[in-house]
């Protein structure tokens, strides 16, 4: 399964359940979302983090914003063609 890019919002909270409090005042949004993902799993005590949600949070690299796009470095060199529509009627 690809785990999806995560927010700074839902990283803090991954992190807070990480430290074994479950959580009962999650927004409903950022609920949806990590629950949608398995990243959370409701309990008696309230929302607790997966397995799942333990491995999103650990292979997040840090010192990175959850949305930062990678530069025109990271990407590679282009040959700086550029494809053509070709006309199949003559």
């Amino acid at each position: 399964m690809q785990i999806p890019l995560l927010t700074e919002e839902e990283c803090a909270i991954l992190a807070k359940l990480a430290e074994g409090r479950p959580s009962r005042s999650i927004s409903p949004p950022t609920l949806g979302r990590l629950a949608l993902y398995n990243l959370i799993d409701e309990t008696p005590e309230g929302w607790a983090i997966t397995a799942v949600g333990k491995r999103a949070l650990s292979l997040r690299p840090t010192g990175q914003p959850a949305n930062a796009r990678p530069s025109a470095l990271e990407l590679g060199p282009r040959d700086g063609r550029r494809r053509r529509r070709v006309s199949p009627f003559p």
